[in-house]
């Protein structure tokens, strides 16, 4: 390890998933560099699942392996704030307990934040899906290469990753889904704590990946890497998703799904706008990217309910800072 302090934290969000997190946290052991930690967020699963993991952690004997336990079940999102609260690293990454990575994925994600040409919030790679049955379904979570290569923007991509370490910006105020899904992300740990909630978190107990992606990418925009860096496990246990459906239309189609996505951004916002970190000057200088994803509803809702928002939402309608 480099330096006295890791240079990525790696945050893992656990909740009664103890029988797959050995091969999450040896995923993360066997990476191209060693300058990490892991930050194990126990979300108060049952006694039991929590024993084992304890048993994992000490069998792996670790030192840079950090367990540490929330006296209730706090949801993703918030958990994931606890895990920042005890990192060390300048950049963030979150890994799934279902998940892995492959052996460059910290190395690689970190050359795309760390490129000469653009300052980035969150960067995101191409995952792998892959069933406990089956074995590999998929090589792609994204369909950004396809459309590199459909739209003539292939070559500029390949030459974009040589060069800068990631396959293409995306700026701040453009809407959409630019990432994959958790163990794909990497985060700007002073981005990140920009968007702490500035309340409990209570509509959804996922979305972690929502609540964080859009909230940095509001701040500071988004590279993607067009490398399969990670691998996303289907199994019988997902929680967020059904094992026999893959992609999130087809979950969408499920009677029980519930979309939380305006939610979490509406909450990223709110944070954003709430956090004693920014001046009102950058807060201002933000609103239009903060518009351009929650929309007028969006902005009139946060009027309603945070007063701080509400002073930074009027000073830019009457032209002031």
């Amino acid at each position: 390890m480099n330096g006295i302090s890791p240079r990525v934290s790696v945050i893992v969000t656990h909740y009664n998933y103890a029988r797959y997190i050995a091969e999450a946290l040896q995923s993360v052991r066997q990476q191209s560099i060693d300058d990490w930690e892991i930050i194990i967020v126990d979300d108060c699963s049952d006694v039991g699942e929590f024993a084992l993991v304890e048993r994992i952690v000490a069998e792996m004997g670790d030192n840079r392996i950090k367990l540490v336990r929330n006296s209730s079940n706090l949801g993703q999102i918030s958990a994931i704030f606890e895990g920042v609260d005890q990192a060390k690293g300048d950049f963030i990454s979150l890994l799934d307990p279902d998940d892995r990575y492959e052996s460059t994925f910290l190395e690689t994600m970190l050359a795309a934040f760390l490129n000469p040409r653009q300052m980035i919030g969150v960067a995101a790679c191409e995952m792998g899906i892959f069933h406990d049955r089956y074995g590999v379904l998929s090589l792609h979570s994204t369909s950004f290469r396809y459309h590199a290569v459909m739209e003539g923007r292939y070559d500029e991509t390949t030459t974009s990753q040589l060069l800068n370490g990631f396959s293409a910006y995306i700026p701040s105020w453009k809407q959409g889904w630019h990432w994959v899904a958790t163990s794909g992300m990497m985060f700007r740990r002073a981005i990140l704590d920009l968007i702490r909630p500035s309340k409990p978190v209570t509509f959804t107990r996922f979305e972690g990946d929502s609540y964080c992606g859009h909230g940095c990418h509001m701040i500071a925009g988004s590279a993607f890497v067009d490398q399969m860096l990670s691998w996303r496990r289907v199994h019988d246990n997902n929680t967020a998703k059904n094992p026999v459906l893959i992609f999130e239309y087809q979950n969408k189609l499920k009677p029980e799904f519930a979309n939380s996505l305006g939610d979490s951004m509406l909450l990223a916002a709110e944070a954003i706008l709430s956090t004693t970190k920014l001046s009102s000057a950058a807060k201002a200088n933000l609103m239009p990217s903060i518009s351009a994803h929650i929309g007028h509803q969006g902005i009139l809702t946060l009027t309603q309910r945070s007063e701080s928002a509400r002073d930074i939402i009027w000073a830019c309608a009457v032209g002031g800072t």
